[in-house]
């Protein structure tokens, strides 16, 4: 009985520490300037139905990504 209790404790232990590595990796795949899929709209996949490269003068930031988008309604 106290070997299973002790794989247990172990399995629990092992899962905590693995949830806790989880928040150290990046949220978004990123380029070497920061910018996520390599500057294109990402709305416009959606509302263009193709890529188009988006404007650096229409860039937000969020959690370390920079996002570019073609103009200021996307």
């Amino acid at each position: 009985m106290k070997i299973r209790t002790l794989l247990v404790c172990a399995g629990v232990l092992a899962l905590m520490v693995a949830q806790g590595q989880s928040d150290l990796l990046p949220r978004f795949n990123v380029d070497d300037d920061g910018l996520w899929v390599d500057g294109y709209d990402p709305v416009a996949y959606l509302l263009d139905h193709r890529a188009v490269e988006g404007d650096a003068r229409f860039s937000h930031t969020y959690q370390g990504a920079t996002f570019h988008f073609v103009d200021q309604a996307h």
